[in-house]
């Protein structure tokens, strides 16, 4: 009984994994379709439109690795830009200081 209960609980065909698997099925496709913009170089050949078909074929918890994987990258693309951009402000635009008499 506890296998059974198991094997439907990991299934494929569970209603809440194909819930999941449509969500992940969107985000991988949302991924796509931002294409190679805020993603270092050593993941690029992974969003090759030639791999989408390929991605979404993938189980259920190798879709969510993708996904984890790729969208990490660019949040940590994005802050490391961020604060670039927030040290070239700071230079060009200093903070006046208090006059000492």
């Amino acid at each position: 009984m506890w296998k059974h209960r198991n094997d439907v609980f990991h299934s494929e065909d569970n209603i809440v994994n194909q819930q999941r698997a449509t969500a992940l099925d969107r985000r991988i496709h949302e991924e796509f379709d931002m294409g190679l913009r805020d993603l270092p170089r050593n993941l690029r050949p992974a969003i090759r439109r030639s791999r989408l078909v390929e991605v979404l074929r993938l189980l259920l918890a190798d879709k969510e690795e993708w996904v984890l994987v790729i969208s990490e990258a660019r949040r940590k693309i994005r802050r490391s830009l961020a604060g670039r951009r927030r040290v070239m402000w700071e230079l060009t635009h200093p903070t006046p200081r208090p006059a000492v008499f």
